[in-house]
């Protein structure tokens, strides 16, 4: 695993299948081509790290809201995402500078490109979120919108896996072991979706930091049968380490969690 130069919050913290729909009540679990062939996503997260050492308690952070505007087009390899950021606000707080606002070139995120095939994405044009950012952002958008899917329908019980790495900016990354399990029906404002449960075991590692951050990722997404699309999805991250303290002097805690909520706009 790649270390981080500096997580981005301050290390000082230590087609489906494109061809006929098929019948209203079947899951279709896969991507296809949605009708309309637009969407608007909203995304909004909230990141903070905790250190606590023999010097006290540090605390950073940052929270960040996305919209984006997506165009679905048909591909050879399936559906082609092209996904324009329309609006994004975003503030950081570090210990040494306090609480600033950050503009979408400053945290390295923009418009993305990306192919879907019918269990998900197989190629990246370009992602939501620059290897240099410096936004604290454990999930990008680009991840969490359109995750894998599986090989075939399931029934409640029924569960897929997947894995992700997600570069975290300036040389990080995470890699989270995911597992997907269908739940059953859900209305939501008088309209019916699938919800899958998700669980993930992760691993965050810090170049700053002789060790890594381990954890679990805890949520839900809510799968829209008649568009072929998350129509939300709500997950909560929690890392932890304990770390030698520089200089020898014990050691430290640190600990990092964050609330990421994805809606779809029909």
């Amino acid at each position: 695993m790649r270390r981080l130069a500096h997580i981005p919050i301050t290390v000082a913290l230590a087609a489906a299948v494109l061809a006929p729909s098929l019948p209203a009540h079947a899951q279709q679990l896969s991507y296809r081509l949605p009708s309309p062939a637009t969407a608007t996503y909203h995304m909004v997260d909230s990141t903070t790290a905790s250190m606590v050492s023999i010097g006290g308690v540090m605390e950073a952070g940052g929270s960040s809201v996305f919209t984006y505007a997506v165009t679905f087009q048909s591909d050879d390899a399936g559906v082609r995402v092209s996904a324009e950021l329309t609006n994004f606000a975003a503030e950081s707080n570090e210990p040494m500078s306090g609480t600033s606002a950050l503009t979408a070139a400053e945290a390295g995120v923009g418009d993305f490109e990306l192919v879907l095939g019918p269990g998900g994405v197989v190629e990246v044009g370009s992602p939501s979120v620059a290897s240099t950012s410096d936004l604290p952002l454990l999930s990008h958008p680009h991840t969490l919108f359109f995750p894998d899917l599986p090989d075939g329908e399931l029934d409640a019980g029924g569960t897929w896996t997947q894995t992700t790495a997600t570069d975290l900016g300036n040389g990080g990354d995470k890699v989270v072991e995911y597992t997907y399990t269908v739940s059953g029906d859900e209305t939501v404002d008088g309209r019916t979706y699938l919800r899958v449960e998700v669980v993930g075991d992760g691993t965050v590692g810090m170049a700053d930091a002789p060790g890594d951050l381990t954890g679990e990722e805890i949520g839900f997404l809510l799968w829209d049968r008649e568009r072929g699309l998350v129509a939300s999805m709500e997950i909560s991250h929690n890392y932890k380490a304990t770390l030698p303290a520089p200089g020898g002097a014990g050691t430290m805690s640190l600990t990092l969690t964050a609330t990421t909520r994805v809606t779809l706009e029909n």
